[in-house]
């Protein structure tokens, strides 16, 4: 065994001695080129079971959030939304179908005090509601106005508009209203709006409602509208809506700035993020949907929600 080990120091130590070395260094250059990517996961997010009048966080796979990460090369600068929404006016259809998923999507950011949707259209009520009163004292509400609700999982924020001389709502000399008190399972809200006061950017305290005119007028290629920067229903929900030309729809935006007039007006509606994301960085959007009540039994249209970079 001695032999052995020696034989074997014998055969390191002539390794070492008899060993030549040498190097010598080699540049090396890389230029990457400039290209925006992102990547997003998880890819897809499923809801089985979701109630009417309920806000749903966790998915079917336990997914409660979307990472997006800048795999290209360049700073990515800002982050949006856009979501699909329905054709028409979903309810009282009895047609699961024409409801669409995207139009349920909320997103809340790393740090958010609240789920805020990315852009949901709401429509006017296709019937008479006997127990609101319009602003001009009438009930059940006459023409002109149109009302709706902004329909928010178990809220509903009923509001009216009273289009300009010419019995539009594309307008600066429309009025829209709104309650200050939404209607729920156990309550009517604001159905009063004939003595509204306040301003919409203002937090609401109180049973009543307030009002006022759209800011400006926008053409989407599609239809015209008219929107309002800043209309709160909370101090922590701040929504950019905008109103149709017909009266009959409006969009309440916050993650969508391709949304009309949210681009020429961003205070509320707004970037995800709005600041330089570099390469290898990512960034989480915590997902939800809010299912209104009315929404009819059964699989709703898929929905999409389309994740925007740009790096300007």
């Amino acid at each position: 065994m001695k032999k052995l080990i020696a034989l074997a120091l014998v055969f390191a130590v002539m390794g070492v001695a008899f060993a030549a070395q040498s190097e010598d260094v080699l540049n090396v250059t890389v230029i990457v080129s400039t290209k925006t990517m992102v990547d997003v996961n998880p890819a897809a997010f499923s809801y089985t079971g979701a109630e009417p009048g309920s806000a749903n966080y966790t998915d079917d796979s336990g997914y409660t959030a979307v990472q997006i990460e800048n795999i290209g090369s360049h700073n990515i600068t800002h982050i949006w939304f856009n979501v699909t929404q329905p054709e028409e006016r979903p309810f009282a259809t009895a047609n699961a179908t024409k409801y669409d998923a995207g139009n349920f999507v909320v997103l809340k950011q790393e740090g958010g005090s609240a789920y805020l949707f990315v852009d949901r259209l709401d429509f006017n009520e296709s019937k008479t509601i006997v127990y609101l009163k319009d602003p001009s004292g009438n009930i059940p509400p006459q023409s002109p106005y149109k009302y709706g609700r902004f329909r928010n999982a178990s809220n509903e924020w009923f509001w009216f508009v009273n289009p300009d001389a010419n019995g539009w709502c594309n307008s600066t000399s429309a009025t829209f209203y709104l309650a200050n008190e939404p209607k729920t399972s156990d309550s009517t809200g604001t159905t009063d709006f004939s003595s509204c006061s306040g301003s919409l950017s203002t937090a609401p305290s109180g049973s009543g409602c307030r009002s006022g005119s759209p800011t400006s007028t926008v053409d989407d290629g599609t239809q015209n509208w008219s929107y309002i920067a800043d209309v709160a229903l909370s101090s922590n929900e701040h929504y950019h809506v905008a109103i149709n030309q017909w009266c009959n729809e409006t969009r309440w935006v916050k993650w969508n700035v391709d949304a009309p007039g949210a681009s020429d007006a961003l205070s509320v509606a707004d970037y995800f993020i709005s600041n330089d994301l570099p390469p290898g960085d990512s960034v989480i959007a915590y997902t939800g949907i809010h299912v209104p009540y009315g929404t009819m039994e059964g699989t709703v249209k898929k929905g999409y929600l389309t994740v925007i970079v740009n790096d300007v």
